[in-house]
């Protein structure tokens, strides 16, 4: 059992750990073994500090022994974005414009709640720089590969955890997403990720990119990311978006069903083009729903191309965070970061005022639509992976996140959505399914994706361990 450990979710290690029969201590040297085999070939890792691993371990070991563990996940392997605080550890954002040699005397709220849930905390996963865009590689870490083919980009910005959840190095990941940086690379390394409902889950300090960012889970299964909800959903006055909501257990009735549930099914929201192959496997998804008896009805929900909106807000908050640098250090930013930014310098306080009502317009129209159906579902990504170098498959669309039009809906509307994989490509890459619902229905896109899941298992991939 032990050669397959890495292939194991944190809710099956679980059950195996209230058994005693497999420890905490095993399974981290199981999924050591494992990176050592895989990681050299992916890059997934900012930082692998297994020695504190192991004292995690140890610790939880005991727990277990004694019948007591501080949660299902006690003693299971997970990592963090590199966005995230930890104490001991540089949060860097792979950005050389961060100097790792200061003190490093915090945590995050993510990364208190889940050391408070007992868990292996094995590291920090890569991330683009500052994460400001849709690919996982910087000056720092270099290219972060996907698990599936590692010619292909993993997507990003939380990359790093989606390839290594892919490759079996980790079941748990918190990523966090301000236009999709949690469900681009879930989608494109076929595994599962949800974008909480904004201020569900506390982040602190605040993101540099507003109240477009959102922290959350990243598994390889549905349940797995509802145990991490359980354990990182949390009001935290820090945090001024935080929402001070009673304590759920989004594991419970997860396996309800869906039976008579309005499902809307969008294939492109009217506006975006869809990848041929993508569409072909994206309209299997109806008869999934149609199975497990939803009430479904292919419709675009009436709103405008709000990608105008979303590229004002994301070029004001590049231009906000390259001011925030000094001036000694811009010059250690990419060069189509400096580039972004100062493109960024032509909006006008109008044009910003201006996106930022079409936002709450926007906003209003999906509460007006998920007040009418319970669950909306149109493709993760209009595409799969395309190839590592670049930062937009279009380079003539330009340098802001246009090929990305399923995701940043969401953050700009800050409703909970999670991508779920719904089928491979001729040439063996991952299509998502994203899932979405009204706010703080977390729980319903939380149990529909279980629902699915029951249907249409997620995979793992094969992966050539590298000889170097």
């Amino acid at each position: 059992m032990l050669n397959d450990v890495y292939k194991l979710t944190a809710t099956e290690l679980s059950t195996l750990y209230s058994k005693l029969e497999i420890s905490p201590v095993e399974v981290l040297d199981a999924v050591y073994q494992r990176i050592l085999k895989v990681n050299p070939k992916l890059n997934c890792f900012s930082i692998l500090d297994h020695e504190k691993a192991l004292i995690d371990a140890k610790m939880s070991e005991q727990r277990w022994l004694k019948g007591k563990p501080l949660s299902p996940i006690d003693g299971v392997p997970t990592t963090i974005k590199d966005g995230f605080r930890a104490i001991g550890w540089p949060t860097r954002m792979g950005s050389l414009t961060i100097d790792p040699d200061q003190a490093w005397e915090d945590d995050a709220p993510v990364t208190a709640l889940l050391r408070r849930a007992g868990v292996t905390l094995m590291g920090k996963t890569t991330m683009c720089e500052l994460g400001w865009k849709g690919i996982t590689e910087n000056a720092i870490t270099g290219v972060t590969k996907n698990a599936w083919n590692p010619d292909k980009t993993c997507g990003g910005s939380s990359g790093g955890a989606a390839s290594g959840l892919a490759g079996g190095m980790f079941p748990l990941a918190v990523g966090t997403d301000g236009g999709g940086s949690i469900r681009i690379p879930a989608s494109f390394c076929g595994v599962f990720g949800l974008k909480p409902t904004n201020g569900v889950v506390p982040l602190v300090p605040p993101s540099h990119l507003g109240s477009f960012v959102h922290a959350g889970p990243m598994t390889r299964s549905v349940m797995d990311s509802a145990h991490l909800m359980n354990a990182i959903a949390s009001y935290d006055p820090r945090d001024c978006l935080s929402l001070p909501i009673k304590k759920q257990d989004y594991t419970k009735d997860i396996d309800k069903g869906i039976a008579g549930i309005k499902v809307a099914i969008s294939h492109n929201l009217g506006y975006f083009s869809v990848n041929e192959e993508v569409v072909d496997i994206f309209n299997e998804v109806e008869a999934y729903f149609r199975d497990l008896g939803a009430d479904v009805t292919i419709v675009d929900p009436p709103i405008d191309n709000y990608l105008e909106c979303f590229n004002t807000h994301w070029l004001v908050s590049m231009l906000h965070t390259y001011l925030e640098i000094s001036s000694e250090k811009r010059e250690l930013l990419e060069s189509d970061f400096r580039e972004l930014s100062r493109f960024a310098k032509s909006i006008t306080v109008n044009d910003y005022f201006t996106a930022e009502c079409e936002r709450r317009v926007l906003t209003s129209a999906m509460n007006v639509f998920y007040s009418e159906y319970d669950l909306l579902l149109l493709p993760t990504m209009p595409l799969v992976a395309f190839n590592t170098g670049m930062n937009s498959p279009y380079p003539a669309m330009g340098r802001v996140d246009s090929w990305t039009p399923f995701t940043c809906l969401y953050n700009l509307t800050r409703h909970p959505a999670a991508t779920i994989p719904c089928g491979i490509t001729a040439d063996g890459l991952p299509v998502g399914l994203q899932i979405t619902s009204g706010h703080l229905r977390d729980d319903l896109v939380l149990r529909a994706s279980y629902a699915y899941e029951q249907l249409k298992p997620i995979v793992m991939p094969e992966i050539e361990h590298s000889n170097d």
